[in-house]
C-alpha cells in the first residue's frame, strides 16, 4: 500500500491555552521565526488560534489544534510515508505530549490513507445508480461496546475500503486508529492488521 498522506495524534481532554503555548516555546519545540507570529495570534480573538503551526521537520509539520472541548498536537505527514516515519514521529509526538500534557492526555491516534494497485472483489463493473444499488465499499470498525457509541476520540481501529471511481481496479484504503496504549508494537501490527484485510476483500 502506498500512503499518499498521515499523521500522528495525541488527544488531550480539554483546549489548549496560552500558558501551555508559553510552555512549548520555552522548550524550544516552536520555530523562533514563528514565535512573533504565534504570540500574536494566541493574544487575538481570531479562529487562527485554534490551529498553529508549531515546527517544520525534512518531511512533517507539527501542529496544535483545538476541536470542540478537546485538542491535539499532531505531526502531519505528506506523501510518500514510510512505516518507520510513522514509528519515529509517535515517539517525538508521545515525549512531547506527556511532558507537556501528562495529565490531560486521552489518547494517542494513528491515521493514514493511500491507493493500493487492487480491486475489491466482486465489485460491479459498471457504476450502480440509484435504483439499482450495490456494495461499493466496506467500513470496519473494531473496539466499540455498542454500535451506538460516539466514536468521536474513542479507542477504536476503523479501516475504510472505497474503489476509486475512474479506476476500479484501484482501492482506496483509510485507517483510523485510536489507542492511549499506542505503541511502536502496535503501529506496526495496524499495518498487519491492514494488509490481512485488503488480502481478505480485494483481488
Amino acid at each position: 500500500m502506498k500512503i499518499n498522506n498521515a499523521s500522528i495524534s495525541a488527544i488531550f481532554n480539554r483546549n489548549f491555552n496560552k500558558n501551555d503555548v508559553a510552555i512549548l516555546i520555552n522548550k524550544g519545540v516552536i520555530e523562533q521565526e514563528l514565535v512573533p507570529l504565534i504570540l500574536n495570534l494566541i493574544t487575538t480573538r481570531t479562529r487562527l488560534q485554534n490551529l498553529l503551526r508549531l515546527y517544520t521537520y525534512e518531511n512533517s509539520t507539527l501542529y496544535l489544534i483545538n476541536l470542540d472541548q478537546v485538542s491535539l498536537l499532531q505531526l502531519s505527514f505528506g506523501k510518500e510515508v514510510k512505516e518507520e516515519d510513522l514509528v519515529s514521529g509517535f515517539e517525538k509526538v508521545k515525549n512531547l505530549a506527556e511532558d507537556v500534557f501528562r495529565e490531560n492526555i486521552m489518547t494517542y491516534e494513528l491515521a493514514f490513507s493511500g491507493i493500493v494497485e487492487r480491486r475489491i472483489k466482486g465489485l460491479p463493473i459498471s457504476m450502480p445508480s440509484l435504483n439499482n444499488p450495490k456494495i461499493m465499499g466496506f467500513r470496519i470498525i473494531s473496539g466499540l461496546q455498542d454500535s451506538s457509541d460516539d466514536i468521536r476520540y474513542k479507542d477504536l481501529l476503523e479501516i475504510i475500503l472505497e474503489p476509486i471511481v475512474n479506476n476500479l481496479n484501484q482501492t482506496f484504503v483509510s485507517v483510523t486508529y485510536r489507542d492511549k496504549s499506542l505503541n511502536q508494537d502496535r503501529i506496526s501490527s495496524t499495518f498487519k492488521d491492514v494488509e490481512d484485510v485488503i488480502n481478505y476483500l480485494c483481488e
